[in-house]
């Protein structure tokens, strides 16, 4: 089979069943999903497509009840045809907050505009800054800033010949007095 004729048979075949891009490249072995995911968006019939929905909350909460009998969530996964990441998701959900917290979620986005339509205001908290700076030398030790210091010229900058003035157009000129 050549390369026009595979991509023609996937893309067909995920147009003819109700079968995810997963599945699809399960079922043939070929291509990865991101390929045929980019062959299917190349493909004017995808246009027309509207996204395949979330897994139903009743499939979720199958899995969740196999998976509390005593099957494992790979297992549980397969049976259903949802990936094992869902299940383990659903499970945490689950632990974390029953069969409710499986319920369809809510963004932070619309809860948040939610709020703000009921005149509800949420305290949050401003940003600590780090900083190790303390402040003003001066204002910290009580002593006037000396606005005649400069940085000591060492024994070695004046036996080498590197203390400032030393050479024309050096440290004199780069730190002025």
């Amino acid at each position: 089979m050549s390369g026009r004729e595979e991509r023609e048979r996937a893309v067909e075949l995920y147009f003819s069943t109700p079968m995810s891009t997963k599945q699809v490249v399960e079922h043939l072995g070929y291509p990865t999903r991101q390929c045929l995911e980019r062959w299917l968006h190349a493909d004017p019939r995808y246009a027309d497509v509207v996204a395949k929905p979330p897994v139903p909350l009743g499939t979720r909460r199958r899995a969740v009840e196999l998976c509390l009998s005593g099957m494992q969530q790979k297992q549980a996964a397969a049976e259903l045809g949802a990936g094992t990441g869902a299940a383990h998701h659903w499970m945490r959900l689950y632990r974390a907050g029953g069969m409710a917290a499986l319920g369809t979620g809510t963004s932070e986005k619309v809860i948040r505009r939610i709020m703000r339509e009921d005149g509800l205001v949420t305290r949050v908290p401003g940003r600590r800054r780090y900083s190790s700076y303390e402040g003003e030398a001066a204002s910290r030790a009580g002593q006037p800033r000396r606005p005649g210091f400069h940085r000591r010229t060492t024994q070695r900058e004046v036996a080498h010949g590197h203390h400032a003035g030393s050479r024309p157009g050096t440290a004199r000129s780069a730190f002025p007095r």
